[in-house]
């Protein structure tokens, strides 16, 4: 199962989220973007109680991280 998450940052330190979220098995790439959103996540993972587990317990803990929005790839 493939998903995009778009995050927005509560502090300017991008660069250093976007490190530590890409060392994550189940993420395939990050990118920094300019506008509204910050970071966009691509994941992939068996299922989405992975992706979900993933959101939870790795990106609204991570104190830099204000918001998510996790879209899932249609198939």
């Amino acid at each position: 199962m493939l998903a995009y998450i778009l995050c927005q940052l509560n502090r300017s330190q991008a660069r250093n989220v976007q490190e530590d979220v890409a060392s994550h098995h189940l993420v395939n790439d990050v990118h920094i973007l300019f506008g509204e959103w910050d970071l966009i996540i691509e994941v992939e993972a068996k299922n989405q109680q992975k992706i979900s587990e993933f959101v939870i317990d790795e990106l609204r803990s991570n104190d830099d991280i204000a918001l998510t929005s996790t879209l899932i790839v249609a198939e």
